[in-house]
């Protein structure tokens, strides 16, 4: 590894989250605010080690500027805690919040979990606001902000980091050259908060809700700056829109490049976009049909409720309704909503509906080979076969991914916490949802964890939004073997 390479890069990474600290320090000076002061200095803070990392890097490092996948994987897991370390400054500063809460507060933006270590958003300043919605918009791009702002010229060793170890902006599809698909997806994000901030406002918000709402909704993060979240509005309007901006976020970014290209046939014709739809569709009706039978909803009031409440679970995670209240049979339609997320490609987590059809066709096929041997049936998606490399590695995702939920669990019953509790806990953070079951429930915060539940936490949230393999390669002793060659 190129230490003085990634270092370079790193302080790129942080010289650029300085600049954008400039802005919630305007806001924070448009309206009066002291805390501003807090953001002058964490902007200062992260400008000079910035700026120290890259002449460091810049001064010892190799005339070859392409970077290894070697050191792809350091800067994108190493960037992760560093934008995290530096994001959490403006919550210790301005006073509202202590260091390991900050940290949590940072984490969850960055990450795009929906829970909050905030009790009472009320009384936060305008500036602070803005900052966890911002976090939550640039960890809704992830690899992308990594790869494109700051990793003009990695090569295609840097391609194929990009394609294996993380899903969110990537697929098996056919793709232009990286630079440029990269671009124009940055534009449809872009865009698509854009529209929803426009479409919120024209819906009820006022203009700082809704760009802040905009930003959580496309990153599917599920921040608001309301306690009660969009149930704040009680409106199906605002309801609709957010369920529609939700869905579309959850879609594939580089299929939407490729339905602008080539028309909107191209998104019906995507297997994991319709199963995806489809999933939300049957969950909706389904839940409606059974809030109309077991709790005597009318349909009108159990559709709203089914269709806002399905969708948040597997994306943005907002809150507008308490399904804590629901049979235990519809709770669980809402875990696997959780677990599957949103599709390939996207800003939700999980395990991604592309994993989960590869899944089922690999146990449909384990079954044929049972019955007869001599089956030699490819497994395909969208018409293209999926070689064994490919489906050893959905296996291997999803079975660190259950071990890692096992694990939290775990550790969040030695915390003295219920099993049920605590099974709520490990799902909500795992998949970045943020409102899960009982301690941290669509009605709750997550300010009343102890110490130790709040570290499993945020590395469980940090696990489930760099899908682990990255984080776990630093804990590996070939990974720090400078004579790695690749």
């Amino acid at each position: 590894m190129n230490v003085r390479l990634v270092v370079h890069y790193l302080g790129r990474l942080s010289t650029g989250l300085s600049l954008l600290m400039i802005i919630p320090a305007l806001i924070a000076i448009f309206h009066g605010e002291s805390d501003g002061i807090a953001f002058v200095v964490s902007c200062g803070i992260s400008f000079i080690l910035g700026i120290n990392m890259k002449m460091w890097g810049r001064n010892g490092s190799s005339p070859v500027t392409e970077l290894s996948m070697h050191d792809g994987i350091a800067i994108t897991a190493l960037g992760w805690l560093l934008i995290n370390i530096l994001g959490t400054f403006p919550y210790i500063l301005s006073g509202h919040l202590g260091i390991l809460d900050g940290v949590f507060e940072t984490v969850a933006g960055f990450t795009g979990c929906g829970g909050t270590v905030f009790p009472d958003l009320s009384g936060l300043p305008h500036s602070l606001l803005f900052w966890r919605s911002l976090t939550q918009w640039l960890g809704g791009l992830g690899i992308i902000v990594i790869f494109v702002a700051l990793l003009p010229q990695t090569g295609h060793s840097a391609l194929q980091l990009y394609q294996a170890e993380t899903s969110r902006m990537s697929s098996g599809r056919r793709r232009p050259r990286l630079q440029e698909m990269v671009l124009v997806i940055f534009n449809i994000y872009l865009m698509f908060t854009a529209l929803a901030g426009v479409v919120y406002w024209l819906a009820g918000m006022n203009f700082p809700a809704a760009l802040n709402h905009a930003m959580t909704t496309i990153s599917t993060g599920g921040f608001s700056i309301y306690n009660e979240s969009i149930a704040y509005y009680d409106s199906p309007v605002v309801e609709g829109a957010v369920i529609f901006f939700m869905v579309l976020s959850g879609g594939n970014f580089n299929l939407y490049y490729h339905a602008y290209k080539n028309g909107l046939q191209v998104l019906w014709k995507d297997t994991e976009f319709r199963t995806y739809l489809g999933l939300l569709a049957f969950a909706t009706v389904f839940i409606a049909l059974s809030l109309v039978k077991a709790l005597d909803y009318s349909l009108k009031e159990a559709l709203r409720e089914a269709a806002f409440v399905a969708t948040a679970q597997a994306s943005a995670g907002f809150s507008a309704f308490n399904y804590e209240h629901w049979p235990a049979s519809l709770q669980c339609v809402l875990v696997l909503l959780m677990l599957s997320g949103g599709c390939s490609g996207s800003t939700t987590a999980g395990l991604r509906i592309s994993r989960l059809i590869l899944l089922v066709k690999m146990v449909v096929h384990s079954v044929e080979i049972s019955i007869n041997p001599r089956v030699h049936k490819a497994i395909t998606i969208n018409g293209q076969r999926i070689n064994d490399s490919v489906l050893y590695g959905v296996g291997r995702f999803f079975f660190l991914y259950m071990f890692f939920l096992a694990l939290w669990t775990l550790l969040y019953t030695l915390d003295g916490m219920k099993l049920y509790d605590s099974l709520g806990l490990s799902l909500a953070s795992m998949t970045t949802v943020g409102p899960g079951f009982g301690l941290v429930g669509p009605t709750e915060s997550y300010a009343g964890l102890s110490s130790w539940s709040k570290i499993v936490t945020l590395l469980a949230m940090l696990m489930g939004r760099l899908e682990m393999f990255s984080i776990l390669a630093l804990f590996t002793p070939e990974f720090w073997h400078k004579d790695r060659g690749w």
